[in-house]
């Protein structure tokens, strides 16, 4: 794969930059910016120059975002009950502190029966909260990673099947010169 990839902002050849201006005397143009990609460290701006051109693509394809990983179900953080304490300042003022803690992490026990040689066994089999955590994906930032992280590796197998096609596409025509 090519060390540089374009920027996938829907304007981002529209930004009035020197650094975007490309041609010759009177054949000059605003080009989409050039970005280093770096297989090693995927994020945003592997893929986006700026946050405005990231938010400019998201907002040109939220519904196909969200249909990635649509939200059937509301979202919940455990907590424990919130405190409410009232605070008298040196100057006489008065104001209320709200404390919300969220629990620890959730044990809970789950019986099963497991035949072993004709003798059932009772076990304890111990659960974490974590994992109905990230099922439930109970952080909403979560969810939205997990999204844009399937983003991104669909535009890289965009490139990836594009590059793969052109190639074909050359080696056929440096095949028929011969």
């Amino acid at each position: 794969m090519s060390e540089y990839v374009w920027c996938h902002g829907t304007n981002c050849h529209k930004n009035h930059t020197l650094d975007r201006v490309r041609g010759s005397k009177d054949n000059k143009v605003l080009r989409t910016r050039k970005i280093q990609f770096n297989p090693e460290y995927i994020n945003m701006y592997s893929y986006f120059c700026s946050n405005q051109c990231y938010n400019d693509f998201a907002n040109a394809n939220i519904e196909q975002i969200i249909a990635i990983a649509p939200r059937r179900e509301p979202l919940e953080t455990p907590i424990e009950n919130p405190e409410r304490t009232k605070v008298t300042t040196s100057y006489g003022y008065t104001y209320y502190n709200n404390r919300i803690t969220e629990r620890e992490v959730w044990q809970y026990w789950q019986w099963c029966m497991v035949q072993d040689s004709g003798i059932m066994h009772l076990l304890t089999k111990r659960r974490n909260m974590n994992e109905d955590i990230n099922d439930r994906s109970i952080n909403p930032l979560i969810r939205i990673a997990n999204t844009l992280d399937e983003i991104l590796r669909l535009v890289k197998k965009d490139m990836d099947d594009s590059k793969a096609r052109i190639t074909e596409q050359w080696d056929k025509e440096v095949d028929k010169e011969k």
